[in-house]
């Protein structure tokens, strides 16, 4: 008669309740020799066993049949468990001459819970027999799923580039922290068999940390969780993307804390991108893997992954370590329907990094079963005191290569009107502190964030200031052809900025501002590229007016940039990434690595426009105000885009060229205009420059020929460095006029 006895509802059991039953019991499970590793999970259920279709069928199968994570699965009605993972099957009646080694049941507390116990089948298989794939190297842009590597200690160690994170200043890569050796120690990747710097070892790192650290308010008894993670200090971040290689944008982490972490994420659908293994795929078979026991203390992973199913293994390797698991929703039925995302739209969310595996043998050591173990991304992202970067569109939008910014720069410094003056002279002097010359740019010997201890000024906007200047972000680019609220006129039809803009009430940061908020527009999507150049026109002349010859240059050379970025015309239109979501490769392709994969034909077809005729600017074309420079910006996009090369013309292209000689087509279809956008915007940026000059020095004394100098480059490093040098803000901020 059970009346008068405790009922055992396993069902009741919480994530806590299995941690302290098996801390309690952890002892006693170590010591047998059988056993090779503990978890928490749900009870696994053999295929074929009557409980796997029928949830109220509670015998037990025969005592001779093993289990395993492949010939098992989780049901809803898996009740909690301590997993107690061994390495040989031992039928019951055996445990008669060793009653001690035999694995209880039952896990009783003090308190009166009573926890069950599931023994699985995990015999290692030697590492010698494990296939090692070679690992993908990227050949374009760095990115997540690509393999990264460290000589150290005569060795390559090899990983995978996780994600990208930020700590607000800086940019890094995060990986498995095994990977990396010591700080400082670069970071690489291989492209066409040669050795490139892609990173440096930061030295911020989390190895193993106590689990109560980790989890405040659970305990581990000397419980260590392995966190394994590394940071890799971005050379520069112009290399690198977010977007994995799969193409998919990351969504957000999934958040997991003692407040949120529950045996709700057994059975959890995953798929991961290694370097070696490409997709991975499986599920969160059990949580807090105690795998290992040194000097008394326990090492814990966070997440053990394993097969969905029998025959659907994990396909992991070395060389995965550091690769991203994100949860896969769309394959995820314990979700309900109407919160089904279809997978075409679905941003996968990561959970967890991995950092190791096991490799399993299954029934007569014939299959191969692996797993892999990861660590929570939330908790590592916590430890690190870092940010997921999920995206560096803004960074991609307002970006189309040095070679583009630095041809631009580099011709406009022979430029104005009169060759011998004042200005022609300064300009001339410090072109190498501005640009590079076209030998580099053929040579790609170009700067780098990281790479030199200066950066030649055109691209400071990109290389330098999109990490350290979060503001930034929006001065590189206006969508001139987007529509939206009337500003002149109340309730009229929709007009686009260009339209406006003929208004001169309109050109104003309030009235630009206005426009982007009730579009519902984020401060970083608020193009302000105009007034971005008004401001540096305004500091020119207060420069020029002080005969102040290092800030003049330090404006000029940076403020290049964006007169560079208002010549191409997917920095000035809607359409900069294609009308929708699959056309958006064509920015990168088409500013990016169509101009690098024909920086040569670049260069000498911008030199043969300049030869044809004399493209100096005319002294009658000088202007005089911030708003009149403004106002030119704003001509020449105009010009760009409607007379020289549409947006539409430069996407049709990218759909129409495929295969090998894809960038070979698109520079046969757009090159030649893209050179004359080039000439275009260098004549707009020597007017600019010549404009804001004979501004600040009219009715002043020439300046001694010893003034007009090449400025120290540990001048212009100290001004780009300081944040409130040609300051960066949103254009909520800028109050202009």
């Amino acid at each position: 008669m059970t009346r008068f006895l405790r009922k055992i509802d396993f069902s009741s059991l919480g994530l806590t309740d299995l941690i302290e039953a098996r801390d309690a019991y952890h002892v006693h499970l170590a010591n047998i020799d059988n056993v090779v590793g503990t978890a928490i999970g749900r009870f696994l259920i053999r295929r074929g066993d009557p409980n796997e279709k029928d949830p109220a069928y509670d015998k037990k199968s025969g005592p001779g049949e093993e289990r395993t994570l492949g010939n098992s699965v989780i049901k809803p009605w898996s009740w909690p468990a301590v997993l107690v993972f061994i390495d040989q099957w031992v039928n019951t009646n055996e445990f008669a001459k060793r009653p001690d080694q035999y694995v209880p049941p039952r896990l009783y507390l003090p308190d009166g819970r009573v926890v069950p116990t599931c023994v699985v089948k995990a015999e290692s298989r030697p590492s010698t027999e494990r296939p090692i794939a070679a690992p993908v190297f990227s050949e374009t842009l760095m990115a997540p799923g690509d393999a990264i590597g460290t000589d150290s200690q005569g060795e390559r160690r090899i990983g995978t580039v996780g994600c990208l994170v930020t700590d607000g200043a800086d940019m890094y890569a995060l990986t498995s922290g095994h990977v990396l050796g010591a700080t400082d120690d670069e970071v690489i990747t291989m492209r066409d068999g040669e050795r490139i710097v892609v990173g440096y070892v930061s030295g911020r790192a989390q190895q193993r940390v106590d689990f109560e650290k980790a989890y405040p308010g659970w305990k581990i008894t000397r419980g260590l969780l392995n966190a394994d993670a590394g940071l890799v200090r971005l050379k520069s971040t112009a290399d690198w993307d977010a977007i994995p290689t799969t193409g998919k944008r990351l969504g957000d982490i999934v958040n997991l804390s003692v407040d949120t972490l529950t045996l709700d994420l057994i059975g959890c659908p995953v798929r991961g991108l290694g370097a070696a293994s490409t997709g991975m795929h499986g599920q969160i078979s059990a949580l807090f893997y105690r795998y290992r026991s040194v000097g008394g203390f326990d090492y814990v992973a966070d997440f053990l992954i394993g097969p969905r199913g029998q025959d659907d293994p994990v396909v992991t390797q070395p060389g995965d370590s550091g690769a991203i698991w994100c949860w896969d929703a769309p394959e995820d039925t314990a979700i309900e329907e109407r919160e089904r995302v279809p997978a075409a739209n679905y941003e996968p969310r990561p959970i967890a990094l991995q950092w190791g595996g096991h490799s399993f043998l299954e029934r007569g050591g014939q299959g191969r079963l692996q797993i892999a173990l990861a660590s929570s991304i939330s908790t590592i992202l916590r430890l690190l005191d870092v940010e997921l970067v999920r995206d560096l569109t803004f960074e991609r939008d307002s970006y189309w290569g040095k070679t583009g910014h630095y041809k631009v720069a580099q011709i406009a410094c022979g430029l104005t009107s009169a060759a011998g003056s004042e200005i022609d002279q300064l300009l001339l002097k410090n072109q190498n502190n501005i640009s590079i010359s076209d030998a580099n740019l053929k040579q790609g010997k170009v700067p780098a964030d990281g790479q030199t201890a200066f950066i030649a000024l055109a691209d400071i906007p990109d290389l330098w200031w999109r990490a350290h200047r979060g503001k930034d972000k929006a001065n590189h680019f206006a969508d001139l052809d987007e529509p939206g609220l009337n500003l002149t006129q109340a309730n009229g039809p929709q007009q686009t900025l260009l339209q406006q803009w003929a208004n001169h009430a309109t050109r104003t940061t309030a009235m630009w501002d206005r426009f982007y908020v009730d579009k519902n527009t984020t401060l970083e999507h608020r193009g302000a590229l105009p007034f971005r150049v008004w401001q540096a026109f305004d500091l020119l002349v207060k420069a020029a007016k002080a005969g102040d010859v290092s800030s003049f240059i330090f404006v000029a050379g940076t403020v290049a940039h964006y007169i560079g970025d208002a010549c191409q015309p997917l920095h000035v239109s809607r359409l900069h990434h294609g009308h929708d979501a699959s056309e958006d490769g064509v920015h990168s392709d088409y500013e990016t690595t169509m101009m690098d994969r024909n920086v040569g034909k670049l260069v000498d077809g911008v030199n043969a426009l300049l030869q044809q005729q004399n493209q100096r600017v005319k002294a009658a074309d000088l202007y005089a105000t911030g708003a009149d420079a403004a106002d030119h910006m704003v001509k020449l996009m105009k010009h760009v885009i409607e007379d020289i090369l549409k947006p539409e013309d430069v996407i049709t292209s990218w759909k129409n060229a495929h295969g090998a000689s894809k960038y070979t087509t698109m520079w046969n279809d757009l090159g030649d205009r893209t050179c004359q956008c080039i000439v275009a915007g260098a004549r707009a940026m020597a007017l600019f420059w010549e404009s804001a000059w004979h501004e600040g020095r009219k009715n002043l004394p020439p300046l001694t020929p010893a003034a007009i100098r090449a400025v120290s480059r540990t001048t212009l490093l100290q001004k780009y460095n300081d944040p409130a040098q040609f300051e960066s803000n949103w254009i909520k901020d800028m109050h202009l006029p």
